[in-house]
């Protein structure tokens, strides 16, 4: 619901393949989110009254929710070769 904001970042990543059918991967990842124009309101009654008042929500400068700041992933696998009937790649990933 907000009016504006703002992504910016980068990413970089690198590849070894030490031996034959071997494959490793890291990537780092660098974000920055922000909201430019974003405020809310609600009305909230007035105990024992009845009258109410606004509330207003500022989220101006905020970083964005799920957009963390860092990201580092990386994987590793190993194809295996089975000849005639194919070919297996076992593959771990991890992601913080």
């Amino acid at each position: 619901n907000a009016d504006d904001a703002i992504n910016f970042g980068a990413e970089l990543a690198t590849t070894v393949k030490p031996v034959e059918g071997l494959t490793a991967d890291v990537r780092f990842g660098w974000l920055e989110t922000k909201f430019l124009n974003f405020t809310s309101s609600a009305i909230r009654p007035v105990p024992n009254s009845t009258e109410s008042f606004r509330l207003i929500f500022d989220y101006n400068n905020n970083q964005l929710p799920n957009a963390p700041r860092f990201k580092v992933s990386g994987g590793i696998e190993y194809a295996l070769d089975l000849e005639r009937f194919g070919r297996i790649t076992p593959r771990y990933d991890v992601t913080w």
